[in-house]
């Protein structure tokens, strides 16, 4: 796993530096010379080094860069970096089934366990994530607790698009 860890270190940082688009230098002394930009590329390369897939070590280095590029996006990267760095490839899954359904009916609030085939307990489970990161939102109040029925907030939809490869821009 070292290796793997390492190579995904490194992808991370090597696509810092593209999405910057500038001398590693200046971008070394950014960082070097602002605890707060530094915090931000070493909580996002952390999360990076554990990253179980390449769309997630991109979109941390996506993030990280915005934070890097502008200092008064520093603790808007953070919060996204450990967003992002709490999701697992079901959550993703589920996040893109969200978006679909919310493209056919922006009224529907689906039930998970109809998206992915899943236990209505994991689909639970999986709702109070999202819910917790705000990533998703639900009809209304459960008595337990607990949904199955969610659809895709704002805040998800953005974070989605720092998980994609295309239509994505620092300056955008």
């Amino acid at each position: 796993m070292p290796a793997v860890q390492r190579r995904r270190a490194g992808q991370f940082l090597n696509r810092i530096v593209e999405h910057l688009n500038e001398p590693e230098n200046d971008i070394a002394l950014r960082i070097r010379s602002d605890p707060r930009v530094a915090r931000v590329v070493w909580d996002a390369l952390s999360a990076a080094y554990l990253a179980d897939f390449d769309s997630k070590v991109e979109a941390l280095a996506r993030v990280a860069s915005l934070g890097v590029r502008d200092t008064a996006l520093v603790d808007e990267a953070r919060y996204k970096i450990g967003v992002i760095a709490s999701l697992e490839a079901i959550h993703v899954r589920l996040l893109l089934a969200l978006e679909t359904e919310l493209k056919r009916d922006p009224r529907n609030y689906p039930k998970v366990a109809s998206l992915l085939p899943v236990s209505e307990g994991l689909a639970q489970g999986l709702c109070a994530d999202l819910l917790r990161l705000a990533l998703v939102e639900a009809a209304g109040l459960s008595f337990r607790g607990l949904h199955s029925q969610v659809r895709l907030s704002a805040f998800g939809q953005e974070i989605l698009r720092f998980l994609r490869d295309d239509d994505w821009r620092l300056d955008s």
